[in-house]
């Protein structure tokens, strides 16, 4: 485990603001303390992000 340095909303706040989820975003049954990586992590992938496939020289997928 590592330690948190900041927050994540589980809920993202665009859901509340969009009308997709109804309530409070800040309340704290939805937020969780996270370290920067995993805050960072979790917010690209929020937002669609996904990363690269390594592929190898024969074409398939490296494994990691």
């Amino acid at each position: 485990l590592l330690p948190a340095h900041e927050v994540d909303h589980i809920k993202p706040k665009a859901w509340y603001r969009s009308g997709k989820v109804k309530g409070n975003p800040d309340d704290p049954s939805n937020l969780r303390a996270v370290n920067r990586d995993c805050h960072k992590r979790l917010t690209l992938k929020q937002r669609g992000y996904r990363p690269a496939v390594r592929v190898g020289l024969d074409g398939f997928p490296m494994g990691e």
